[in-house]
């Protein structure tokens, strides 16, 4: 291939085209969709009270587009979404745990529903009878 040139491009590049109708009209280029996952939980801590499972994490201060967080609860083999939408609130209250060991998975979610990688924690439940607390008196 004599006399030809192949150019390689590396990194990311951006292409805008800008087309115009004449007299001056000029279209818009599209808005980026964000596609990048808010950060993940942090500090993130199970416990037992009162027979109930207190889960409960930082709050994320990063992301300005956050909705919430989801919780997840996995006993064996068994996963349980803990709650049909993002909460905005950074703990959830498992009143039903199950007895064994509970992995309790949040994840962040977006405006434009990008969800972060899980945060994980471990809480085992026995069957025995627990010391009674205040729930209202805890602040989360």
């Amino acid at each position: 291939m004599a006399g030809k040139t192949k150019l390689m491009l590396t990194g990311l590049w951006c292409l805008a085209v800008l087309a115009g109708c004449g007299g001056g009209d000029v279209t818009s280029p599209p808005n980026a969709v964000d596609t990048a996952p808010p950060a993940v939980p942090v500090d993130i801590q199970g416990e037992i009270i009162e027979a109930q499972v207190i889960v409960h994490w930082a709050p994320n201060t990063t992301d300005a587009d956050l909705v919430g967080y989801m919780v997840y609860r996995a006993n064996g083999t068994r996963v349980a979404t803990m709650c049909p939408a993002p909460i905005d609130q950074t703990w959830y209250v498992d009143e039903n745990p199950m007895v064994g060991e509970n992995v309790y998975r949040v994840s962040a979610v977006d405006a434009n529903d990008n969800q972060s990688a899980m945060a994980t924690v471990t809480v085992t439940v026995d069957d025995s009878p627990t010391q009674g607390y205040d729930l209202a008196s805890l602040d989360y």
